[in-house]
């Protein structure tokens, strides 16, 4: 299956609430929690031991944090945990580019950041996603909610733990 269309079928997977749609999480305070966090919540989210953080701050890690499989698709998580520093479009194209340059091969990229969701950048990531799958490319997600500090985000469609 094409990169393109595993990652379509991810984003479209989600049918109903995620078993962790009550858990309330405090917001990490730097990005080893929050990769760990991912990481963990991801693994019971996507029912699968294929998960792993890749390397830890400070290493280079090709734009990916996290890798595992769900539903047969290789997923590339990058975690942000942003308090004072915006996360921009050209957040999001750095990191693709150093995904696209790592020799592991994915399906789909997500963004999991602790800076409040902006509509601007959620469109830019959307528009991105779609032109690269459209060139047989991987697809390229920020969850609708992300870990901000609110409370029962991860039941919604594209929520930070589950696609």
């Amino acid at each position: 299956m094409r990169a393109a269309e595993s990652s379509e079928r991810l984003e479209q997977e989600d049918k109903g609430l995620s078993p962790m749609s009550s858990l309330k999480i405090q917001k990490p305070n730097d990005k080893d929690t929050l990769e760990d966090l991912a990481c963990e919540i991801y693994r019971v989210e996507w029912n699968t031991t294929e998960i792993q953080v890749v390397g830890r701050s400070g290493l280079s890690q090709g734009g990916i944090d996290i890798i595992g499989t769900r539903s047969g698709a290789k997923v590339g998580v990058q975690c942000k945990c942003y308090h004072t520093t915006p996360f921009t479009k050209s957040t999001i194209t750095g990191d693709v580019e150093k995904a696209d340059k790592a020799e592991v091969k994915i399906d789909c990229l997500i963004f999991v950041t602790t800076w409040p969701r902006e509509s601007k950048v959620a469109t830019d990531c959307h528009d991105l996603s779609a032109a690269r799958r459209a060139q047989g490319k991987f697809g390229v997600i920020i969850p609708s909610r992300q870990v901000d500090g609110s409370t029962s985000e991860y039941g919604c469609k594209n929520s930070i733990f589950s696609l």
